[in-house]
């Protein structure tokens, strides 16, 4: 580093530069700021001089920067993950889904942030994760409060995410990841949730993931809709989102699909 390739000054401005031309939404978010100053120094590193290039979506970017604070301290321990590192690096993953989905679950009425004691949080995941020893879940908890700073204990006995912005998006991901499955208990939990303001963000990140995975995005919209027709009162709550998700004429929506959200409207 004493002699880099590039300067300080020049980096952060044509990372403010590039900011403000393709994601300001994003870049008025401090920890998104500071995720994609991250990005860009990691970019610079591997291509010295190259070409700015961050996501303009927020999945595409959230997903680099889990990815960064997962991969940047595993890749310390881990040469080119051998077979039983690479299973332990998924499931540590597996675990952070089923975390950020548990604690989205305990977001009071008004606030989405959550926190949970750690024997709370082991049950959780035992439950959750039936193939992984408690020895197992507990070493990769410890290894995600050391390492990747996403899950952490903030204080004695309390865990949560270090910010909204990760439980909300693992949480999304929790439910886009059993959309591929048989499975259904997050997505109608999520669908119970509809309308109420700590999962807006879910809602949104999960329609976005999903947009471009038909078999997810059919069976997603197929379930949305069986229960809505079956509760007036939730979708009372939740055709606000809708419409707005309704009134976006580029997204994909499955065949059929608009003529039942009109007919539930």
């Amino acid at each position: 580093f004493s002699e880099p390739p590039w300067q300080p000054e020049t980096l952060a401005n044509k990372l403010a530069d590039y900011i403000r031309k393709n994601v300001p939404d994003l870049g008025s978010n401090p920890l998104l700021l500071s995720m994609m100053a991250l990005l860009q120094l990691r970019q610079q590193q591997d291509q010295p001089g190259g070409e700015i290039r961050l996501p303009k979506s927020r999945v595409m970017l959230y997903q680099l920067c889990v990815e960064l604070f997962v991969d940047a301290w595993w890749d310390i321990y881990t040469k080119n993950f051998p077979k039983s590192e690479k299973q332990n690096r998924d499931a540590l993953e597996a675990l952070l889904y089923e975390a950020a989905f548990h604690l989205q679950t305990q977001a009071s009425a008004t606030k989405a942030m959550a926190h949970t004691d750690k024997d709370s949080l082991l049950n959780c995941l035992q439950a959750a994760l039936p193939g992984m020893k408690a020895a197992s879940i507990e070493q990769l908890l410890r290894y995600s409060h050391e390492r990747t700073l996403l899950l952490v204990e903030q204080s004695w006995n309390r865990w949560a995410f270090q910010h909204q912005t990760f439980q909300e998006y693992l949480a999304a991901l929790a439910i886009a990841k059993e959309l591929q499955g048989e499975e259904e208990t997050k997505l109608l939990t999520w669908i119970k949730h509809l309308g109420l303001q700590p999962w807006r963000v879910v809602f949104d990140l999960l329609c976005e993931e999903v947009s471009s995975k038909q078999e997810s995005l059919v069976k997603l919209f197929r379930t949305l809709c069986q229960q809505l027709e079956e509760d007036s009162a939730l979708a009372a709550k939740a055709w606000p989102w809708l419409e707005q998700l309704y009134a976006q004429a580029a997204f994909p929506f499955p065949s059929g699909v608009r003529h039942r959200l009109e007919q539930i409207a």
